[in-house]
């Protein structure tokens, strides 16, 4: 099973990390996508490919493009993301 996310070089590198770091704690946490490779480049547009589930593929895809609408803010998503917290605290305020 492959997916596939293709950021856009006019991305930001703040939205650009936002979207690698939306990746791991998929993997991590959803169900959709535990144990699932998640690769994110860079390339000419921002696309979404998921080679077995097109709606998993569709969903990814809208949390990409929550995060590209956030712009230099953290979208709901990833605001909440550990982020080198202390023990025992998660997320930002």
């Amino acid at each position: 099973m492959a997916i596939t996310i293709t950021v856009a070089q006019t991305v930001s590198n703040d939205v650009f990390s936002r979207i690698v770091a939306l990746a791991q704690v998929l993997r991590q946490s959803d169900p959709n996508f535990e144990g699932l490779t998640i690769s994110v480049s860079r390339g000419a547009d921002t696309l979404v490919t998921d080679t077995d589930d097109k709606l998993r593929e569709t969903l990814l895809h809208l949390l990409v493009e929550d995060e590209l609408a956030a712009g230099s803010e953290p979208s709901l998503h990833t605001r909440h993301f550990p982020c080198n917290d202390p023990p025992g605290m998660s997320g930002r305020p």
